[in-house]
């Protein structure tokens, strides 16, 4: 709240992906393949790392008119006679804001022999048109990893100039984009070295088809196509652009050359393995063609090398059926990579339906665990209840892991449904107002019926309700009985705060009549809709992109799961728990309970 994004806005777009999503799943929208640019390449989409710049996606298609008496009006046939009074087309102005959207599909798919997905325009008579929405639908289907999501840099996320998690997550959801979940995630190195790698070869590569073309802005700040890309490219990888100099402390690969009126009329690409390219107009003059003036001083073609960004998280399909890992802030895809867990190296694999986790370090230490990573820290685990040895301190581990089989050793007692599904929400109640989480968003999320959800090296159990069937135990008092893992240490809880953040006093029963009494304490499941940061003791585990209203609609306030835990007396065995009688403010839900 307070800060918006720039020139970039939306209304209703969380929900219309969300319905233009399930469309797709279920055939009803079928989305075009990309094809193949004369180039060899791929069709370029607007999540391309070949033609992003330093505020991707965020230009509609729609262009507009306006005339001397200050009338606007969308662009079509019937609107440009109204506004001329049926005279010349010079009588009105054409607005719009060609990047990336349009310079994709007005430009470059024509110029590559590729061709944008359109759709028929309802205010121009049905004539076809390409639409920001059809724009990222086709880049979520089509576009190849590493794909290209907003990054923490892009100014249109920064807040008092400084990356903002909830702007970057508010932004994607805008544009179909997975959220980032954290900072990490949303890397700008990581995203200029895409950047260098992917742009830099295909530009030089496309070179000469490229000068042989008009520049988009009619000459204004450049003498051609390439030159236009060239000095977009330098800007975007300047420090007054995404600063990709400072950040991987390299010379701007990109120099540009411009006349006494500031237009680009020759520029210079550096790439590694493909010598340095240099184009050069003929003569001068802002619409002159350029010519190569120097070839590769290599003969080699170098190697790209494309650093992967998020593109999702939970069970996103990506690395053919395998899921994706969020592991301790460290986005995985194909669950398939290395992170850093209390100072140990782990690797982490995924196969079988099972994903492993092996760490290696001081020490040895073995653990047991149901699928995802097991308790222990260190230790590996496969199915329902195997068990697995792993190298490493032996200590606790953290992240967030999935796995299938086995059986909840602590059920509880539901009294509250807190989700439902989507446009169906009877019965459900998070917050007493009726609003719930969505089970699709959750399950896209990783969080499906029954899964086993590994925390920071605790193994819950998620609700195995359907949707719109109690799911939580809304805190009042009840004592829970709890089987502990031998030698449990550690209480953990999985739940969130309607109307919270709720805080109150609970407390720990062990087998010999004592008592610990602790806080127990949740933030709101929204972070107050995005204005507050979750509570000392809790951790975010899940954040789904919407959650679902009384009356069937889609709320684009985000809402969260969330960990927290407490220690247990040393020596003792833990043999039930007492949930708050009362709290503080809102209602505190508990989804499942676990022991480390």
């Amino acid at each position: 709240p307070g800060s918006d994004f720039g020139q970039f806005a939306y209304c209703n777009a969380p929900q219309f992906f969300q319905a233009a999503n399930f469309a797709v799943r279920t055939h009803r929208i079928t989305v075009p393949a990309l094809g193949t640019a004369n180039d060899g390449m791929d069709c370029p989409t607007t999540r391309s790392f070949a033609i992003v710049d330093m505020d991707q996606s965020d230009n509609v298609q729609t262009q507009y008119l306006a005339n001397a008496n200050g009338q606007i009006a969308q662009l079509s046939a019937a609107n440009l006679v109204q506004l001329t009074n049926g005279k010349t087309m010079q009588q009105a102005i054409n607005l719009g804001n060609p990047s990336d959207n349009a310079l994709v599909s007005r430009v470059l798919d024509p110029v590559l022999g590729c061709h944008a997905w359109e759709i028929p325009d309802l205010v121009n008579s049905g004539k076809t048109t390409a639409t920001l929405a059809t724009d990222e639908l086709q880049a979520a289907m089509d576009q190849k990893a590493p794909a290209a999501l907003v990054p923490s840099a892009d100014e249109m996320v920064l807040l008092n100039n400084k990356p903002s998690l909830s702007k970057i997550d508010a932004y994607r959801i805008g544009v179909n984009q997975p959220i980032a979940f954290n900072l990490n995630n949303a890397n700008t190195t990581n995203y200029c070295t895409n950047i260098i790698n992917i742009s830099l070869p295909r530009l030089n590569q496309d070179m000469k088809t490229f000068q042989g073309q008009p520049s988009p802005d009619g000459g204004a700040t450049a003498n051609s196509l390439f030159t236009f890309l060239a000095n977009r490219l330098n800007a975007t990888l300047g420090d007054g652009g995404l600063n990709c100099v400072g950040l991987l402390n390299i010379k701007n690969p990109v120099t540009v050359t411009t006349d006494g009126n500031g237009v680009a009329t020759a520029a210079t690409i550096a790439t590694t393995g493909t010598g340095t390219v240099t184009a050069t107009p003929t003569t001068a003059g802002a619409m002159t063609t350029p010519t190569v003036a120097a070839v590769p001083t290599t003969t080699g073609t170098g190697t790209v090398t494309a650093t992967p960004t998020t593109t999702g998280t939970g069970v996103g399909m990506t690395n053919g059926n395998a899921p994706n890992c969020n592991i301790d802030g460290t986005m995985l895809n194909g669950c398939v990579g290395t992170v850093t867990i209390n100072g140990q190296t782990c690797r982490i694999s995924f196969a079988n339906g099972t994903v492993t986790e092996t760490c290696t370090g001081a020490g040895t230490g073995t653990g047991t665990g149901t699928g995802g990573t097991g308790t222990g820290g260190t230790g590996t685990g496969t199915g329902g209840t195997g068990t697995g040895t792993g190298t490493g301190t032996g200590g606790t581990g953290t992240g967030v892991g999935f796995g299938t089989g086995g059986t909840n050793p602590n059920p509880l007692n539901y009294n509250n449904t807190g989700i439902s599904n989507d446009n169906s929400v009877h019965g459900g109640d998070f917050d007493s107002v009726g609003t719930t989480y969505s089970a699709q968003a959750l399950q896209n999320a990783g969080f499906t019926p029954g899964r086993m959800i590994s925390a920071n090296g605790v193994n819950f159990y998620w609700p195995a309700s359907a949707a719109n069937t109690p799911d939580n135990v809304l805190a009042q008092g009840q004592e829970i009985g709890v089987r502990p893992v031998p030698g449990a240490s550690t209480l953990a809880f999985l739940g969130a705060s309607g109307f919270g953040p709720s805080t109150g006093n609970a407390t720990i029963n062990y087998t010999d009549g004592t008592t610990q009494s602790f806080t127990l304490a949740f933030s709101d499941w929204t972070l107050n809709n995005g204005e507050a940061s979750p509570l000392s003791n809790n951790q975010v585990v899940a954040t789904t992109s919407y959650r679902n209203t009384p009356n069937g609609g889609l709320d684009p306030h985000m809402p969260n799961v969330f960990y927290t835990d407490v220690a247990l007396a040393a020596g003792k065995t833990i043999k039930s728990v007492t949930l708050p009688a009362r709290v503080d403010r809102g209602t505190m839900h508990i989804f499942a309970i676990g022991t480390r």
